[in-house]
């Protein structure tokens, strides 16, 4: 498996990954794919801000189930690539709880609830803030 930056010609397969296009076309969205025996299994998006100085990590798709390497490999990329383009911070926000508790059980994180459930009140989502240098040496542990 390789990951590398995104070029025109993965634009087909990635487009069934992320579904929108604006994923792609947007300015200020870097993408990254994972290529396993000539074919795209995974995306990831980060977005440069305007202004600020946190990274953005948006999705990370993977079509192969229970492939933590593979999503662990994207993220790593990303935070590489916002590093070397001079971001310290990254932010990025969880809506899955099953995901939330792999990312608590995997790293040192500190999530903090940003969207709640309208009757119940419980959280819905999460906001996780990163030092780059540090979530790299984490993703090393890991990867």
């Amino acid at each position: 498996m390789t990951v590398r930056p995104f070029n025109e010609q993965d634009r087909a397969e990635v487009l069934t990954l992320v579904g929108d296009p604006r994923t792609i076309d947007s300015p200020g969205h870097h993408l990254h794919v994972a290529e396993d025996e000539g074919a795209i299994v995974g995306a990831v998006v980060w977005l440069q801000p305007d202004a600020g100085d946190e990274a953005y990590l948006g999705s990370v798709t993977v079509n192969v189930p229970d492939r933590w390497d593979l999503f662990y490999s994207l993220v790593r990329q990303t935070a590489l690539d916002a590093q070397q383009r001079g971001f310290t911070k990254a932010v990025f926000t969880v809506h899955d709880p099953r995901l939330l508790r792999r990312l608590e059980r995997d790293f040192i994180i500190d999530p903090q609830p940003s969207g709640w459930h309208p009757v119940t009140h419980e959280p819905v989502q999460w906001r996780v803030a990163v030092d780059l240098a540090d979530a790299l040496r984490q993703l090393e542990r890991v990867i």
